[in-house]
């Protein structure tokens, strides 16, 4: 894949696919991620390489991890990516009462302030149900 994501989980546009796909393609790579807004760089690739390659065009995380992580979806009823504290609790707390199992991952991009604060949502003494 190559794309940035940002905070809450879309994924932008970048520079230089054609270069990129290339090479994936010359080191025997055969699937390729790359942001939806992107697609339009696809006309300037080869059509030989193109028509050996398989691509999918993300908007979000969720679409990335549906291609690299296709077991998340049956382990989980849907992914959160929440952001404040308060946020994250109380999407737990919902889910909790309702039956859902959620998975919280953290922005690829976070820095280390906001892991910090994500942890510091789950822990025992600022968490109960």
């Amino acid at each position: 894949m190559t794309g940035e994501l940002t905070l809450t989980v879309l994924v932008l546009p970048v520079g230089g696919i054609k270069e990129k796909v290339l090479a994936a393609h010359r080191n025997g790579i055969r699937h390729i991620i790359l942001p939806a807004d992107n697609q339009a760089d696809l006309s300037r690739l080869p059509a030989t390489v193109r028509n050996d390659l398989e691509f999918t065009l993300a908007e979000t995380l969720r679409d990335v991890l549906a291609v690299t992580l296709p077991h998340l979806d049956a382990m989980s009823d849907e992914i959160a990516v929440i952001g404040s504290e308060e946020e994250v609790q109380e999407r737990i707390r919902t889910d909790a009462h309702t039956g859902v199992h959620t998975q919280i991952i953290a922005p690829m991009s976070a820095t280390t302030q906001d892991t910090l604060r994500t942890l510091n949502a789950f822990t025992a003494a600022n968490f109960s149900f």
